[in-house]
């Protein structure tokens, strides 16, 4: 017998507790870029909807080719349709950058196709949900914290997946604890021992706004990991490092990163005062992209 408490996704989790900002939309209204979707029946290998965004729908897929040895995986489609070739390769950039990336710690790219003017991207899936996910479970289900070999885990495996990521000079732009993911490594949906590091590999994923270091990019991003020289259109490799910088705070304090007002604007002004403070993260959070740490010196103070 054992005294571990598994982790399961089965329990409820009301709105008002739990608030999750949606990523804003881009600022071009939906209704000018995208045609209004017709009636499209469902594909029978899709098994449940898991997940629903401003842009796609995700579906948990029964696996037909078995040779990665896995019985499902998630398959992402677009909620609008394309209405010509610019459209079309706007929504995917996504596969673009997932072919690139190879690292255990992003979400790996299986397949993508067009259907009926649908994009539909299929990607490996996590059984074990989000990142968010399993911080609201420690914190409010089980009211207690994430051990320190947890703790630990995490944040190297967030840096080793950024560190593939910003190699190729890609930007993620939308890095979140409701965009990392936990891989099983047992293959079961529900029960996770949640302080055995073996049991998961944590997985960077959905690079839908995401682009190339000094691309233009929009305001798309959630404000609540933004870091502050996007606000004036720069894309930069090291706004990443500060929302994953925000990331790390969050989890070493056991805090819910506010989306305005005056405490939002104190983390951006550097302003960390009666926080718990550990290895790099003040650099990280350095409201100067220029002087803020990169992510290979990051990693050397982390690992």
């Amino acid at each position: 017998m054992t005294d571990k408490k598994p982790f399961t996704f089965k329990y409820e989790k009301p709105d008002s507790l739990f608030p999750t900002p949606k990523t804003p939309v881009k600022r071009v209204p939906f209704k000018d870029i995208f045609s209004p979707p017709p009636s499209l029946e469902v594909p029978p290998t899709f098994h449940r909807l898991i997940s629903k965004g401003d842009f796609f729908e995700v579906y948990l897929n029964k696996n037909k080719n078995k040779e990665d040895n896995a019985e499902y995986t998630a398959v992402k489609k677009s909620i609008f349709t394309f209405k010509n070739d610019l459209e079309k390769e706007s929504i995917l950039r996504e596969v673009h950058f997932l072919k690139l990336i190879n690292s255990d710690f992003v979400i790996k790219f299986i397949n993508n196709w067009i259907l009926n003017q649908y994009v539909y991207i299929e990607v490996e899936y996590c059984s074990y949900g989000t990142l968010r996910e399993f911080m609201n479970y420690i914190y409010f289900t089980l009211k207690s914290k994430f051990s320190k070999e947890i703790k630990n885990k995490i944040i190297k495996e967030i840096g080793l997946g950024l560190e593939a990521i910003h190699k190729l000079k890609i930007v993620h732009l939308d890095l979140k604890p409701e965009n990392i993911f936990l891989k099983s490594h047992n293959n079961g949906e529900d029960n996770l021992i949640i302080d055995d590091v073996s049991a998961f590999t944590i997985k960077i994923g959905d690079f839908n706004i995401s682009r190339f270091e000094n691309e233009e990019i929009g305001m798309d991003g959630d404000k609540r990991y933004m870091a502050p020289e996007v606000l004036n259109g720069i894309c930069t490799r090291k706004s990443d490092i500060f929302s994953f910088g925000l990331i790390y705070l969050e989890i070493l304090n056991e805090i819910i990163l506010p989306t305005g007002g005056e405490k939002w604007v104190d983390l951006r002004k550097g302003n960390l005062k009666g926080m718990v403070l550990e290895g790099p993260i003040k650099k990280m959070l350095n409201k100067d992209y220029k002087k803020r740490i990169d992510c290979e010196t990051m990693l050397k103070e982390i690992l």
